[in-house]
């Protein structure tokens, strides 16, 4: 996936959640694709620089 595709869709619903620590945040949404209106879940785990730690993508996201 290149960079071109955040730039393409639309992202909705973010939320994002800090760790208690303060070092790290979850954040979470939709990709839609704007042709479609299909939305695909996602999440990304960031540290305090934002550099992604951990990325999940799917409907059964639990975080």
């Amino acid at each position: 996936m290149s960079f071109n595709f955040f730039k393409e869709h639309q992202i909705n619903n973010v939320t994002t959640k800090w760790d208690k620590d303060g070092n790290t945040f979850v954040a979470k949404g939709n990709f839609v694709v704007k042709e479609t209106g299909k939305k695909y879940p996602f999440a990304f785990k960031f540290n305090a620089n934002y550099m992604i730690l951990q990325e999940w993508f799917g409907a059964n996201i639990r975080i």
